[in-house]
């Protein structure tokens, strides 16, 4: 068990992902492509004993057919107002197939399993002359506004956390 520790200009990152988008309600695929709403996941991976890494969190927004990927080692705290901000080390990982925004279960080749703890939609927005995306996510159970410096594959950076209200209760349940 892992511990549940500006403008309107399209957002961009870095080599093959590019705009991302709009926070909105669930909605259908056709009315959320409409809205230019595109989701977000956040999984618990379990590896196995064997592995040579951790278990850890993966969050990952969906864009242009791929899951832009973060592995996280320890969620932050609840934050609910921006003067309790506080800074998560996040790695940038490859990009990851659309199936995991709604998989749930073992991975292949001995890679562990995935337990999906909170999804929803986002809406990220370029912060004028800086190379950081802020990112606001609605879902089912978190509820978070997160700026993210862009970076490349298998890069650590440190997102700043301005909100993060996870339903660390709902987590729990899916065995984390």
């Amino acid at each position: 068990m892992g511990p549940l520790s500006r403008t309107a200009e399209t957002a961009f990152l870095p080599a093959a992902t590019s705009k991302l988008a709009i926070v909105g309600e669930d909605l259908g695929i056709a009315d959320r492509a409409n809205q230019g709403l595109r989701r977000f996941v956040l999984l618990w991976h379990e590896m196995p004993a064997i592995a040579s890494q951790t278990s850890h969190w993966d969050l990952m927004f969906e864009h242009s057919g791929v899951l832009v990927a973060f592995r996280i080692m320890e969620l932050p705290p609840t934050v609910s107002n921006r003067k309790d901000q506080c800074r998560v080390q996040m790695e940038r990982l490859a990009d990851h197939r659309l199936v995991y925004l709604s998989y749930e279960g073992a991975i292949s080749d001995n890679r562990g399993c995935v337990t999906r703890i909170a999804d929803g939609c986002f809406q990220a927005t370029h912060i004028d002359n800086s190379a950081t995306v802020l990112y606001q996510l609605q879902g089912d159970r978190l509820q978070a506004m997160l700026e993210i410096p862009f970076c490349d594959p298998h890069q650590t950076i440190a997102a700043v956390v301005l909100q993060w209200q996870l339903d660390r209760d709902a987590a729990i349940q899916k065995h984390v």
